[in-house]
Parts: structure tokens; sequence; C-alpha cells
């Protein structure tokens, strides 16, 4: 999707540290701003991103749904219990809509596995 290679090389060393074998202990705190993922991305601007209002607005809608508050601290089992007993497909589509990652499918298609397991 465009993405920078450093940033796809980041991004898929923190995905395969939550499916390792220690994944579901690693502690994630939840951020207002920029997180990890963003680290080497080029739109970001210290703490900010280029992209910021339409972030937010994404940012807000999940942090309603899963009830998250800014750093409050969970581990990724917790993470991922909290997204099965919150996140249905039809709360997905409504958060989600403005993303452009939603086209793809391949978030509804993580959630749908997080759901039947």
């Amino acid at each position: 999707m465009g993405y920078s290679p450093e940033f796809i090389e980041n991004f898929q060393h923190i995905a395969d540290r939550l499916r390792g074998e220690e994944g579901d202990s690693e502690l994630i705190e939840i951020v207002d701003h920029t997180d990890d993922i963003c680290e080497p991305c080029p739109e970001r601007c210290d703490k900010f991103c280029t992209s910021q209002a339409r972030i937010e607005v994404l940012d807000q809608a999940h942090a309603m749904a899963l009830k998250l508050e800014p750093q409050e601290q969970l581990t990724w089992k917790e993470a991922k219990y909290r997204i099965k007993a919150t996140i249905s497909i039809d709360i997905f589509h409504t958060i989600c809509a403005p993303c452009p990652w939603k086209e793809s499918g391949v978030c509804e298609k993580a959630l749908e596995k997080l759901i039947k397991y």
C-alpha cells in the first residue's frame, strides 16, 4: 500500500513479536500520538502524523468501541480478548469506514479469524 521498506520491516517485526511464542504477554500502551508502528514513517512529524485529523477520527472510534484510555496498558492477550468481546463485523464496518485499509479486506479477515477462536 505504498509504505516504505523501513516501515514494512518495522511493522513486520512488531507483528512477529505479537505472533511469537511470548506474544500474548507483550505489553501494549495506549497512546494519543504516533506509536512504535509509526516510528519509521516519513509522514510522522515528531509525535503526530501529517494525516493526524483522519487518524484521530479512527483512533477515537476504536478507543470508544474498545473502552480504551490513553496511557492504559494491557497485554496483547487482553487486547485480543477485548477486541473479540467488543467488535462485531458490523461494528468493524462502522468504526473502520474511513480507513483506506478497509477495502483490502485484510483487517476484516483477521477479525473474523479472531472471532472464531
